[in-house]
């Protein structure tokens, strides 16, 4: 049986972390389902900006938002059988979630679990890195190339996990590149190129404030020498209660690496 999901179906490491994420978690495979469609099972909401298209239907277990004002929490249908809002991205938006009556487990991004079903494979290593979006990454990679590696978030999972995992230090101006490099203990470096990137930062304000951090801001195209002077080191400890939460993992067998 496969497990209900909707994410945005996009060539983007953190919305194709999605339906990843959950095949490995269930032991199951992934069928795409639209919110609107009324008769169908309920999707689960995962990883990614999509909480705003769950404000009255599906199974919220991770999905945040990108903006800030995204929505009105007297917009979000009460709890019921058709809305479930197990867990949100952040605590920003699970405070959100709690003014409109719900009450979620925890706060996480199901991104900080990949530890628990991959291992990475060995490559050239760096003492820093970028990895970016698509629309930045011909400008960024002109601007650093010639002096660090820099890494198109639209490459495949495993390939971004294993590139992110064999550098000392992260610098990324996308979410789930700063989520994948928490997860395996990298210091970071929320960094913004251009004004092209989707939202107003409020995904990374809301991913950040699981560690405490007050009001984060970007750093703003960094020269090469100062790359890796607002790095950072976060202590993972949301993982054990999100993955106890998951509304589809298979309690018969325990995570396992590949």
């Amino acid at each position: 049986m496969a497990v209900p999901l909707f994410w945005h179906q996009a060539d983007n490491f953190g919305d194709a972390l999605a339906p990843w994420l959950v095949r490995h978690l269930s032991g199951q495979d992934v069928e795409y389902v639209p919110l609107d469609k009324a008769d169908g099972p309920i999707p689960h909401l995962v990883t990614g900006s999509i909480f705003k298209h769950s404000l009255k239907r599906g199974i919220v277990w991770g999905a945040g938002c990108a903006y800030e004002n995204e929505f009105d929490p007297a917009q979000i249908a009460p709890p019921s059988d058709d809305l479930r809002i197990i867990a949100t991205r952040g605590p920003l938006t699970m405070q959100r979630v709690k003014d409109a009556g719900h009450t979620p487990v925890t706060a996480g991004d199901p991104g900080l679990l990949l530890p628990r079903f991959y291992t990475p494979r060995e490559q050239p290593t760096a003492s820093v890195g970028i990895i970016c979006s698509w629309v930045d990454y011909l400008d960024v990679h002109v601007a650093y190339g010639s002096a660090v590696p820099v890494l198109n978030a639209s490459s495949p999972i495993e390939e971004v996990i294993d590139t992110i995992a064999s550098w000392d230090v992260v610098v990324s101006s996308c979410l789930h590149g700063l989520v994948a490099a928490v997860a395996y203990g990298k210091p970071v470096v929320w960094v913004e190129f251009s004004d092209r990137m989707l939202g107003d930062g409020f995904k990374f304000r809301d991913f950040l404030a699981l560690f405490d951090v007050d009001n984060p801001k970007p750093a703003v195209r960094p020269g090469v020498s100062g790359l890796t002077d607002e790095a950072q080191l976060f202590e993972v400890t949301q993982s054990d209660e999100l993955y106890a939460c998951c509304p589809f993992r298979n309690k018969d067998c325990s995570a396992g690496h590949t």
